[in-house]
């Protein structure tokens, strides 16, 4: 049952070598029981029970053996060997029985190929039983010339219909050998074919399938994203997120109320469908925090113990958190593991927010310290993922620290407004990358300028 498979409702076997067991059990064995069976009745009728006793003699334990191995013991060498040996032994008896002239010729190239054709059989069995017939063959053939070969049965006119008999059934066999051997051969080869498309195939399927994750996380990714940003009298507000080319997990939001107005930015370790999921998860636990928790820290706190007992071990979330107030002109920012840290550009000086924490889902019950940073009229602040610092050139330096970043940030007009900020900043990044269309990370900025 195991050398056969079904494909497209036929049977087809697996291997050349599974189509050899097949054709030596169903084939082979009783073609040539079948051959001695009409030689002992041709005996019969010739009246010489001696050749009748050596077909049994040589036949019977060979096929009785041979076929228990075969059937009982699984996939052997050994009806292989039997069978070699026993048209060998066939050949070279009716040699010594009937003659040189009449036992011998016919069957040399069936002892040969036969083994040679077996992949069942190793490198030194094929020697062996290659070895075996031709070097019987030569000490015959040794006999023959020193007339020691004497016939046991009488040189008849009767002998000619045993050596028709002998010489009909090697040459049966032997055709048998060479057509099932190209058919097993055509049908390896079909089945590697059959095989190469199948992997072609399945290799195709699960391109399709990971695209189609990977379509579903991108949809899933921008619905997080604020649609447009909201209007506040003395902030100016913009943001963008660009996929990476395996989607991540980057998200940012807008948490606004009259007096303290937020903002949060985020990214989730891991990949595809299910960074996106987690992504989903935990800007909905953000939002329902906030709902009824007022300060950065304990909106992180109420994250962290949440997200710490329903999200995978192999998961985190880093995120930063700002809250804004209005009367006081003041910042308050926490900080889970974002190591990219906020940027505040005041005149020509760019300085780095670097509130510290531990990230989201890794450990429950941790506290979060927060920093509070006043704020001036022009100040621009910036939120970002690890997508905009990261990124690699051509000499595999990072954007920041390659230098770069700060050169364009302090380049920038205090007449650009946020969403310009944003485009300049995010371009640049692309520029720097070796290649801006296959990003290794989602790209996600947030600005906020103070008016």
């Amino acid at each position: 049952k195991d050398s056969v498979v079904m494909v497209e409702g036929e049977a087809n076997f697996i291997s050349e070598e599974d189509y050899e067991f097949y054709l030596l059990g169903s084939v082979l064995y009783p073609m040539a029981f079948l051959a001695h069976v009409m030689l002992a009745g041709l005996f019969w009728l010739l009246n010489q029970p001696i050749m009748i006793l050596f077909n049994l003699l040589i036949s019977l334990p060979v096929f009785g053996l041979g076929g228990y191995l075969h059937i009982r013991k699984g996939k052997l060498t050994s009806p292989y060997i039997l069978f070699c040996l026993e048209i060998c032994g066939h050949a070279v008896l009716s040699t010594v029985l009937m003659g040189w002239e009449y036992g011998w010729h016919y069957n040399i190239l069936l002892s040969i190929l036969f083994p040679m054709m077996c992949s069942k059989l190793s490198r030194w069995q094929k020697i062996f039983l290659v070895a075996f017939p031709l070097l019987s063959y030569g000490l015959l053939a040794v006999l023959h010339t020193f007339n020691i070969i004497v016939n046991i049965l009488p040189n008849s006119n009767q002998m000619k219909y045993v050596f028709i008999s002998n010489a009909s059934s090697a040459g049966f066999f032997l055709t048998l050998m060479l057509m099932q051997y190209f058919r097993a051969t055509s049908l390896a080869e079909s089945r590697s074919n059959s095989l190469q498309q199948k992997l072609v195939s399945k290799e195709r399927e699960e391109k399709e399938s990971l695209q189609q994750e990977l379509d579903e996380a991108n949809r899933m990714q921008s619905a997080l994203l604020p649609l447009r940003s909201p209007k506040i009298s003395w902030l100016d507000m913009a943001g963008a997120s660009i996929p990476a080319s395996e989607v991540g997990g980057d998200f940012f939001d807008y948490l606004i109320d009259e007096k303290t107005p937020k903002i949060a930015i985020a990214d989730v370790s891991g990949k595809g469908l299910k960074a996106a999921m987690t992504a989903v998860m935990a800007n909905g636990i953000l939002n329902l925090a906030a709902q009824y928790k007022t300060v950065p820290s304990s909106i992180m706190s109420d994250m962290n113990n949440t997200l710490s007992q329903t999200m995978e071990q192999d998961m985190n979330v880093t995120m930063v958190l700002a809250q804004f107030d209005i009367q006081k002109k003041k910042m308050i920012l926490a900080n889970a593991g974002q190591h990219a840290y906020p940027l505040l550009k005041r005149g020509s000086s760019v300085e780095p927010i670097k509130a510290k924490g531990l990230a989201l889902g890794m450990i429950p019950s941790i506290t979060y310290r927060p920093i509070t940073v006043d704020l001036q009229l022009g100040d621009l602040l910036l939120f970002m993922t690890d997508g905009i610092t990261e990124p690699r050139n051509a000499e595999g330096l990072m954007y920041e620290e390659s230098g770069r970043f700060h050169q364009v940030l302090s380049a920038l007009s205090d007449e650009l407004n946020a969403e310009e900020v944003v485009e300049n900043i995010i371009q640049d990044v692309i520029d720097h990358m070796v290649d801006g269309e296959e990003r290794g990370d989602d790209i996600t900025l947030v600005a906020v300028k103070v008016t």
